[in-house]
């Protein structure tokens, strides 16, 4: 097994679990609310280090 397979291997993973959460809105609105969370907290942390 090269690394290339590897990383195939791993991009096939990735493309099946998004595949499946896309199906699932259930899924998705968990995905949405912890970017939503991610990115709000990412902002506030850049917002205090501008002071």
């Amino acid at each position: 097994m090269t690394v290339a397979d590897a990383l195939a291997d791993v991009a096939s993973c990735v493309t099946s679990v998004i595949t499946s959460m896309s199906g699932n809105p259930i899924l998705m609105a968990f995905l949405g609310i912890g970017l939503v969370g991610a990115a709000a907290g990412l902002f506030s942390v850049l917002k205090h280090s501008a002071r």
